[in-house]
């Protein structure tokens, strides 16, 4: 991050610019407030496993995108310890995602 003091706003944007894996996947940063992201995502057939449903492994990523985006806002870095998902439900290609 940058020396002078940014927004969360400007933080998610610089985040969102500077995350390969987030653009890769196309993940979307929706929203930021201090403390808080919304990111989407749409379910391309290239996010699929096996079984024809979304990676896990993808909708983690997007989810820890979205923690990280938020638990950087405050202009602090910040890194995860530890986390666990559910997933209560399957999603498929052309799926909008949010987190």
């Amino acid at each position: 991050m940058s020396d002078t003091a940014m927004t969360p706003g400007q933080i998610g944007r610089w985040m969102a610019r500077e995350d390969h894996y987030a653009r890769l996947l196309g993940m979307e940063l929706e929203a930021v407030e201090e403390g808080y992201a919304r990111v989407g995502m749409t379910v391309t057939s290239d996010m699929l496993n096996s079984v024809g449903i979304t990676h896990a492994g993808v909708t983690f990523g997007m989810a820890d995108f979205a923690f990280a985006v938020a638990s950087n806002s405050h202009g602090t870095v910040a890194v995860a310890l530890t986390a666990q998902i559910s997933y209560p439900a399957v999603n498929k290609e052309g799926d909008r995602l949010i987190a």
